[in-house]
């Protein structure tokens, strides 16, 4: 089998389009037709049924489609032993990861690693729990830091950090409770609300927690939804409403005394974070260091 080829129907089926996988390539459409039905006459039988309006990979396709993403990771894998080799380790790192990580997490561990290997660039890209999961499994990405876990046996999921929110309000709020003190949940349901947008495995952290302590969380007045923190930060300190934040999110705020924090009586918002990576997917020289040494770091950190 030709590589060309099989790289060719690798992004077809990723894609599900010929046009798309010729364009990503630099190829014309004809040629992608070309390597499919090569492909096809060597094995023997279609890999790809064109008998429909819709995109449809046949048996026969997907078994060949399995085997062909290891193969075009095995090459792959192979040049970047190379080139680490003549060049020493280097490339770059590209990781999944929500805001809380992104924002909190990530940069002391990115700054170490860099440290250990200064040739080594880095790429963050925002992205909540389940569509990180979705590129691990379908191999687009090699790491993420997540919010939640599911039980795929493809799936190493390893405790990165565990956190918990907090209610933060204005300074003028609630004046004889300091930092750290402890507000009855009947005690806010006056107060107007700024929370994350729906879909946050954050907003669902918060609402999950107080329903699981007998609270009806649809009793909360939210007056507004926001997908960035330091905007929902910002319109706590300015008295426009109260708002539930990671603790680790806050640290420098508290010092700061933008607004001051609140644990409410009998609701755990406790949350873990995870590092995320598919056990079966073959990495690069760097991807298996980064993969150690975050390993490590986190028994270091325990």
């Amino acid at each position: 089998m030709d590589i060309r080829q099989i790289e060719t129907f690798v992004e077809v089926v990723r894609l599900e389009s010929f046009s798309k996988a010729a364009e990503k390539l630099f190829i014309t459409q004809p040629t992608v037709s070309n390597h499919i039905t090569a492909l096809e006459k060597e094995v023997g039988s279609e890999l790809i049924d064109r008998s429909g309006r819709l995109f449809r990979i046949t048996p026969t396709g997907q078994i060949l489609y399995e085997h062909a993403e290891k193969i075009i990771d095995q090459i792959n894998n192979a040049k970047y032993e190379i080139d680490a080799y003549d060049q020493g380790l280097q490339g770059k790192i590209s990781i999944l990861s929500s805001s809380i990580p992104r924002e909190y997490i990530l940069p002391d561990l990115i700054k170490s690693f860099l440290e250990e290997h200064p040739k080594i660039s880095f790429s963050l890209q925002g992205s909540d729990s389940k569509e990180a999961i979705k590129r691990i499994l379908s191999y687009e990405n090699d790491f993420a830091i997540v919010g939640k876990m599911n039980d795929n046996p493809k799936l190493d999921f390893v405790k990165l950090v565990k956190d918990s929110s907090v209610l933060i309000v204005p300074n003028d709020k609630f004046e004889n409770l300091k930092n750290g003190d402890t507000v009855k949940f009947e005690d806010i349901l006056d107060e107007n609300f700024i929370l994350r947008e729906y879909g946050s495995a954050s907003l669902e952290t918060i609402i999950n927690a107080i329903y699981q302590s007998s609270k009806d969380a649809r009793k909360l007045r939210i007056v507004g939804t926001c997908d960035d923190n330091e905007a929902i930060k910002s319109l706590v300190s300015k008295g426009v409403g109260l708002s539930f934040m990671n603790r680790i999110a806050i640290e420098r705020d508290i010092k700061e005394k933008r607004f001051k924090y609140l644990n409410i009586k009998g609701v755990d918002f406790s949350r873990d974070f995870y590092f995320l990576y598919h056990r079966e997917k073959p990495l690069s020289p760097l991807g298996k260091r980064f993969k150690d040494f975050v390993l490590d770091y986190v028994k270091k950190n325990k």
